[in-house]
């Protein structure tokens, strides 16, 4: 299950290179408390959760959500989850439970994040 979700973070990390951000891979990532990613365009910066989840309902460890959120507070940095699922990318708020409905429905295509930075 790492490789895949290494995989997807790497896949990620390119794809946001590619569109103009400096993007930072977290050290030991899945296993810190901070997010998998950090990306940065003009001088904004969002912390990426990555999750290549191929069910209709991803699941975060209410533990993990509760971490993140930490982080989040500290570094004053908003944090998404990144969530491929059938080689899409959607992009949500931090949750413990999120369907792919909700995901598709209220989620950030990768096409328009660009539009935030």
């Amino acid at each position: 299950m790492y490789k895949k979700g290494a995989r997807a973070e790497r896949e990620l990390q390119r794809l946001l290179e590619s569109r103009g951000f400096a993007v930072v891979r977290s050290a030991g990532s899945g296993k810190s408390v901070s997010p998998d990613l950090l990306a940065i365009r003009r001088g904004m910066a969002v912390g990426f959760e990555c999750k290549a989840v191929d069910k209709e309902v991803l699941y975060l460890r209410s533990e993990q959500v509760e971490k993140l959120g930490e982080w989040k507070e500290k570094a004053g940095v908003p944090v998404l989850i990144a969530w491929k699922r059938k080689g899409l990318w959607r992009f949500v708020p931090l949750s413990p439970r999120v369907s792919w409905s909700e995901a598709e429905r209220s989620g950030i295509r990768l096409e328009d994040l660009e539009r935030f930075f």
